[in-house]
């Protein structure tokens, strides 16, 4: 039954869910943050060492989509998302992260080696 059928304490208690349920999920990408970054170190300090640059970033790209899913499964068992548009909602959030935090890496690292190359 559409939403406008509905009394409003309904309406605003399910809009209350869906917000809760993204807030839910934004927290939920932080600790991707640091998969990643333990799958980075594990790939630097064991097995980079023996792989060539390439063979060692297919590898980490392997187990980092494995990591991730794996995660990312466990998140969306023990919360469901209800409908196609909170996946989709979801999906564009940590993908603004994801850029937003990939950008603002990025910039703290050039911002180092500037400092670094003129000092």
């Amino acid at each position: 039954m559409p939403s406008y059928f509905l009394p409003s304490p309904y309406v605003n208690n399910h809009n209350f869910e869906t917000k809760w349920m993204i807030v839910r999920y934004v927290i939920a990408w932080l600790p991707m943050v640091v998969i990643g970054i333990i799958n980075g170190v594990i790939r630097e300090q064991w097995y980079g060492n023996y792989l060539s640059e390439l063979s060692a970033h297919q590898v980490s790209t392997v187990t980092g989509a494995v990591l991730f899913g794996l995660y990312i499964w466990a998140i969306s068992r023990i919360w469901r998302l209800e409908s196609g548009v909170q996946s989709l909602s979801v999906g564009f959030i940590w993908l603004a992260m994801t850029v937003c935090f990939e950008f603002f890496f990025w910039a703290l690292r050039s911002r180092a080696s500037l400092e670094s190359a003129f000092s």
